[in-house]
């Protein structure tokens, strides 16, 4: 809820709110159906899974919720949706990436060195959580705003100090 609060207040839109909100969610419940499938080879306390899903969610809403604010820069500068979407993936979207793969490649790390079974486990979870909420950012939002072309990206525009503003 607080999450839907802030991202309200910060875009002033339903769909802006709902893009990186319906993002995560389904990140979080491929995640989720994954985790229960690897449940059957790890054992894992009831806390892992759900810290991995909360991390997940809350990973996923930031990689939507950047990608979608330069997506909508780049529409106020250029004014065309595909070319601005095409921009922000190739700056926001390699930056997304990259983080994405400096943080799985951290916890990974947890997985083969870890010497405790439960930390060991809660990273393989984790894991799999941090790919699918990077995955689920870098595609849905580029396609759902390309395809749905909500109002507070295609109405973006620059004002007189060059601040991005929408009509």
């Amino acid at each position: 809820a607080a999450a839907m609060i802030v991202l309200l207040l910060a875009f002033g839109s339903l769909v802006a709110m709902a893009v990186p909100l319906v993002t995560a969610v389904l990140a979080l419940a491929v995640g989720v159906s994954i985790v229960g499938l690897l449940t059957n080879w790890i054992s894992i306390g009831t806390s892992g899974p759900v810290v991995a899903a909360m991390i997940g969610l809350g990973v996923g809403i930031d990689y939507a919720i950047y990608l979608m604010n330069r997506i909508r820069e780049e529409m106020a500068n250029l004014g065309d949706l595909h070319r601005a979407v095409t921009r922000a993936m190739a700056t926001t979207g390699f930056a997304v990436t990259f983080t994405a793969a400096t943080l799985i490649a951290g916890v990974a790390m947890w997985v083969v060195l870890s010497d405790l079974r439960f930390q060991s486990d809660s990273a393989l979870l984790l894991t799999v959580m941090l790919v699918l909420s990077a995955v689920a950012a870098m595609f849905l939002v580029p396609a759902w705003v390309v395809v749905f072309k909500p109002a507070f990206i295609t109405r973006a525009r620059l004002d007189e100090d060059g601040v991005v503003q929408v009509d």
